[in-house]
């Protein structure tokens, strides 16, 4: 599961507008607030993150099997908006396998 952390720190931001990307060797499974689904890619539009607060967005994946990948990403970010760089998730078997730590790859 990935857990987007949206935060405000002014008034009441009421229509913010959110697009997460799962990697090669995940499958959608669910997310909550309830967002739009079409293959690797959940939208969420109109969203309200209270003033001086935040909101927790989260998604729900698998990884797929057979593992056809060495590590799998994730991206969020607002809709409409250039890609950043993407930390990749090391999910080739280890003890953590699928876990990222702090942004980096779980062996890294």
């Amino acid at each position: 599961m990935y857990t987007i952390t949206l935060t405000n720190s002014g008034g009441t931001a009421a229509s913010y507008d959110l697009t997460d990307t799962l990697g090669a060797g995940l499958t959608y499974v669910s997310s909550s607030p309830s967002g739009t689904n079409v293959g690797q890619t959940t939208t969420w539009t109109s969203l309200a993150v209270p003033a001086n607060g935040t909101l927790a967005v989260t998604v729900t994946a698998s990884v797929d099997t057979p593992v056809t990948v060495s590590a799998v990403t994730n991206l969020a970010k607002p809709s409409g908006t250039p890609d950043p760089e993407l930390p990749e998730c090391d999910v080739r078997g280890d003890a953590d396998a699928g876990e990222c730590d702090g942004g980096q790859g779980a062996d890294e």
